[in-house]
């Protein structure tokens, strides 16, 4: 990280589950707030859009907010799966028993887009499990 240069964070309304870009001035503060991780992450395969993607755990909740909509996990009535239909494209599904909630697909190549070379969607997934 650049110390120099200014960072960038998102916050989040719960209410309406949108995502706000805003500077962070203090890192360490920002961190010690947070309570999960946001994206903004590149949807569809022929027509894309930017879809606002979050995860947050507070007071023993595990909410997933996706374009506006609130996923909460913490009952295990919901599970989510992330696939490779083809190369480069992945797909991410959030069912409840067997009826699908909401299902993307997006690009995908792996290269440094998180530590673990997964994005936000592996992060749900290993978190909600």
């Amino acid at each position: 990280m650049d110390m120099v240069s200014e960072v960038f964070g998102y916050s989040l309304d719960p209410a309406t589950g949108s995502l706000t870009k805003r500077r962070i001035s203090d890192v360490q503060e920002f961190a010690n707030k947070s309570c999960g991780f946001g994206s903004m992450v590149k949807c569809g395969v022929l027509k894309r859009e930017v879809v606002p993607v979050a995860y947050c755990e507070n007071d023993g909740l595990k909410l997933v907010y996706i374009a506006g909509n609130k996923y909460n996990f913490t009952d295990g009535n919901l599970r989510a799966v992330r696939r490779a239909p083809a190369p480069f494209i992945r797909s991410f599904v959030i069912s409840k028993s067997s009826a699908v909630q909401l299902k993307l697909r997006y690009w995908f190549f792996g290269i440094r887009e998180w530590p673990d070379d997964g994005d936000i969607f592996s992060l749900i997934i290993r978190n909600t499990a």
